[in-house]
């Protein structure tokens, strides 16, 4: 047996305590980079979610507003039908409230209230059902049609009003507020999380544009009207389209930073019209760490009336 001789520069298999200590950093800093990745990934994730649900909540809003506008001012001129609508359908088909609200069971727009929910405002849109129902496909903004029974009945206007209001948990609602099948008013929320609601009324103007006034402009254009002409002259009847604005909150606080800002609602260079109320500053919200976003549309009436 040969004996064994130490060789110098030979080593026993294994790790030093410096070599371990490398190791143990590196895989510590591969994990700290992958936890982060992850819970970056997660944040994306959940923003993109709010994103989607605003943007969902945004365009079935729209749709369900752009419907009802296009059914203002909607009469069946059927014989039969015309003569059962009273002399009050000269009222105007559409009509708005500047920073107002109301309850979901008062008879239609006769009482409204201060609002509370940075001074949005009321649309309400008026329109007469048929009473044929193999032929009415005009409903009002819950989806619900007046048919009646009896066609020799006189019917009551259908509405389709639009305000903001608290839920039970003290969250800002959308209600669309209609008068049902029994001609009792009942409301239903359409979009949860709206901060403003806000509308400007198109009248036509030179060169077959629109100039946009809010509700209360519009109004003020009646007052040298006599009381006894206003139903029938009110320039309520010469609106030709509607613009709407939204803003909306996430359910969620998946904001990365907290810096408030200025939301525009028909966006920051707007001048046709001077109402504060189109100007949001999230400082005086609450829950700054939720996503914001504005939406907002142009709507043409079907039904003009002049």
């Amino acid at each position: 047996m040969k004996p064994a001789f130490f060789h110098p520069g030979q080593h026993d298999c294994g790790y030093t305590l410096v070599e371990f200590l490398i190791a143990a950093t590196l895989g510590l800093l591969i994990i700290v980079a992958l936890t982060s990745l992850l819970l970056h990934s997660q944040e994306n994730q959940a923003i993109f979610n709010d994103e989607t649900g605003l943007q969902e909540s945004a365009r079935y809003v729209f749709e369900n507003i752009s419907r009802s506008v296009k059914h203002a001012g909607y009469i069946n001129y059927d014989p039969l039908e015309t003569a059962n609508i009273p002399v009050d359908k000269y009222q105007a088909a559409i009509q708005g409230f500047d920073a107002r609200s109301m309850s979901a069971n008062s008879e239609a727009i006769n009482e409204t209230v201060a609002s509370s929910n940075n001074d949005s405002d009321i649309l309400a849109l008026r329109f007469w059902d048929s009473d044929i129902e193999e032929t009415n496909n005009v409903g009002n903004c819950a989806g619900v049609s007046m048919t009646a029974p009896d066609r020799r009945k006189i019917k009551q206007p259908s509405w389709s009003i639009y305000y903001v209001a608290n839920n039970t948990k003290g969250e800002p609602e959308l209600f669309c507020k209609f008068r049902g099948k029994s001609g009792a008013f009942s409301a239903q929320a359409i979009a949860t999380g709206v901060d403003a609601f806000q509308v400007l009324y198109g009248l036509p103007d030179k060169d077959m544009s629109y100039r946009f006034l809010n509700a209360s402009e519009v109004s003020a254009m009646d007052q040298d009207i006599p009381a006894e002409k206003l139903t029938e002259e009110s320039h309520w009847h010469t609106i030709v389209a509607v613009k709407i604005a939204l803003l909306l909150h996430s359910p969620n606080n998946t904001r990365t930073h907290t810096t408030p800002v200025i939301h525009y609602l028909f966006g920051k260079n707007d001048q046709q019209h001077t109402d504060p109320d189109t100007r949001i500053d999230e400082a005086a919200l609450p829950d700054r760490q939720r996503l914001r976003r504005v939406f907002s549309a142009t709507i043409p009436l079907n039904n003009r009336e002049n």
